[in-house]
């Protein structure tokens, strides 16, 4: 991209670039403060190291489908009022060790990043309005908790070296999407079944 792009055109609203060989921003991209949906997917971007919480008007960011290695995880998970994060596809992208609430943050997308070792703490305390959630094709050590009953509607978790899917999962009166496809998964409990 044209180093332009940050001192120019810092009045930018919304960033969409698909498809393409591009493997670095500029530097200074915090300087696109008015930022509220950015994508940049199916590149060959290694990092993404902008400090978005000085984009405090961002509601979408999408970064999925790239080579994604290294990004501001700081600035990411301490973001307060994005709905929306989609970093699928990015091999080894690791997620954070949470610390702060995301009073925003409805969709969470980190699947088929192949993570091995996945133990993200998902729960109300940190995310107390999350509605869709994505974790497909990692191999999680933690399932999303109890607490989130109240307000998950749809949840992914096929291709994650699954034995057994939790009875508390039956709690989830709201989930009208469960995707467990190729698992390892012997049995499911009767409540589950009837709420299927």
């Amino acid at each position: 991209l044209p180093y332009q792009v940050t001192t120019e055109m810092d009045g930018l609203r919304k960033v969409f670039i698909r498809h393409g060989n591009l493997s670095k921003l500029p530097s200074n991209m915090e300087n696109l403060i008015s930022m509220v949906d950015f994508e940049i997917s199916f590149t060959k971007l290694t990092e993404f190291n902008v400090d978005v919480e000085k984009w405090d008007k961002l509601r979408s960011l999408n970064l999925m489908h790239n080579n994604l290695q290294h990004y501001n995880e700081n600035a990411l998970w301490q973001h307060q009022t994005i709905l929306s994060i989609n970093l699928e596809h990015n091999i080894g992208l690791m997620p954070p060790h949470m610390q702060n609430k995301m009073a925003s943050l409805q969709f969470l997308a980190l699947n088929d990043n192949n993570i091995t070792g996945f133990n993200m703490d998902i729960s109300k305390e940190f995310f107390p309005n999350l509605k869709f959630l994505f974790l497909n094709g990692n191999y999680l050590l933690k399932l999303p908790d109890k607490s989130l009953k109240d307000t998950l509607v749809w949840l992914g978790l096929a291709r994650c070296n699954l034995t057994s899917i939790p009875s508390y999962m039956s709690d989830y009166k709201h989930l009208t999407y469960l995707d467990a496809r190729d698992n390892n998964i012997q049995s499911v409990d009767d409540k589950l079944i009837d709420l299927i």
